[in-house]
């Protein structure tokens, strides 16, 4: 699938509308998405910080994981989705 096939608006409304509850809990928000990019954020909330005050590393694993699941999604489309299995 190219990527002028793909439907941004689909991408978007699929993940809002299927997102997953840790997601949500992480409070991961999607800012931009255009093909092969999605521009996430997610607020540095108390249930997110290490002992020492800084994002969580394993949050911040995730909100990367989550970015590039959508923008691999812009590029394949809906029908053929990702999983990680590793990141370094």
């Amino acid at each position: 699938m190219t990527e002028n096939a793909i439907d941004l608006a689909a991408v978007r409304a699929g993940w809002e509308d299927a997102r997953s509850p840790y997601s949500a809990t992480l409070g991961i928000v999607l800012d931009l998405l255009e093909p092969g990019r999605a521009t996430m954020r997610m607020p540095a909330r108390g249930a997110i910080l290490n002992e020492v005050g800084a994002v969580h590393g394993g949050a911040i694993a995730s909100l990367c994981d989550t970015a590039f699941h959508l923008a691999h999604l812009t590029i394949y489309g809906l029908d053929d989705p990702a999983v990680t299995v590793d990141m370094n």
